[in-house]
């Protein structure tokens, strides 16, 4: 009769000599411990168990655009070295311009050493994946740092060493060798691209809101009391130009500072989106001319978080300072 006993592992099953002699492992079909390991990974997975309901403070977190931009990944900001959280910063990317072939533009794999490369924000690009280097570059998503970055050519300072080897690997050519101001190309139009850029998710989220019911329209005699009476409101913005746009009371019943004092933030959208772009929003909403008010009353909610983080970031990318 043969024991067995398994290995100081228990990776294998040996069995016991009759007369004494070396243990020898059993065969892989009859190991009881190698067919347990066979169907380990087999088996079903437990169903998972029944999602805990979130806490009332987990809720707040959820609904708050503040939280929420805290909560990104920290970067470091190329420029200031400032460590942020992205919400807070704007990533730049190195891309290959496509060559023409044949009258149509296709995205080479092995672009020539005389190819175009370009820095532009990483902004819903259109470009093909291989022809964008996968490194970063983040900079504090500011008009005025982009607008420093076109004067004498300092935007140099962000193209990184990762994005030399990614150009130098592309087009065959040894990266150390590259130079910046002369192999890399900057628009300076970027400031006032990224500015429209900003413009349009603030005014494509804020239409969205409107007529999805997900803000309320009201007059400015009302807002006080909807600011005491709401238990959770998350901004109040101004449909309607207004000269004193960040100054005295302008219209509110209350004073900016008061509603600072509540944590309401009040924006003033002619100043935000410009002319053109509020007008944009008021002729599709058809808010105005409904005579329901001038004010849009939005509510800290999971579904205008992405409003209040667009409105955030715009108004943060139109402040003149660093601070």
């Amino acid at each position: 009769m043969w024991l067995h006993h398994g290995t100081d592992d228990g990776t294998r099953t040996l069995r016991k000599r009759e007369h004494g002699g070396r243990s020898l492992p059993l065969p892989p079909l009859l190991d009881p411990v190698a067919v347990k390991a066979k169907s380990r990974y087999r088996d079903p997975k437990p169903l998972p168990s029944k999602l805990k309901e979130k806490t009332e403070f987990q809720r707040e977190l959820e609904a708050n655009p503040h939280a929420q931009a805290l909560a990104m990944p920290v970067r470091q900001c190329a420029l200031t070295n400032a460590r942020l959280p992205a919400h807070f910063l704007l990533p730049l990317v190195s891309y290959i311009e496509p060559q023409a072939i044949d009258g149509g533009t296709v995205a080479a794999t092995r672009p020539s050493k005389y190819a175009v490369v370009h820095l532009v924000p990483d902004l819903d690009l259109n470009i093909p994946r291989d022809l964008r280097s996968p490194a970063r570059s983040y900079v504090l998503a500011q008009q005025h740092i982009l607008e420093y970055f076109g004067s004498k050519r300092r935007w140099t300072q962000v193209v990184t060493e990762r994005m030399k080897r990614w150009f130098a690997l592309k087009t065959g050519r040894q990266w150390h060798s590259l130079k910046v101001q002369k192999e890399w190309k900057w628009d300076d139009a970027t400031p006032e691209n990224v500015l429209e850029k900003f413009r349009d998710e603030v005014v494509t989220r804020l239409v969205a809101a409107i007529e999805g019911i997900e803000v309320s329209i009201i007059r400015a005699g009302n807002m006080p009391r909807a600011a005491n009476e709401v238990r959770a409101v998350g901004c109040f913005l101004r449909l309607k130009h207004h000269e004193h746009q960040y100054t005295g009371v302008d219209g509110l019943g209350a004073s900016r500072r008061d509603l600072s004092d509540q944590g309401i933030r009040v924006y003033d959208l002619a100043y935000l989106l410009g002319e053109e772009d509020l007008a944009r929003v008021v002729n599709i909403t058809d808010l105005i001319d409904k005579g329901r008010g001038s004010w849009v009353m939005v509510p800290l909610s999971p579904r205008t978080v992405e409003l209040q983080l667009q409105l955030l970031k715009l108004e943060a990318y139109l402040r003149n300072e660093t601070a």
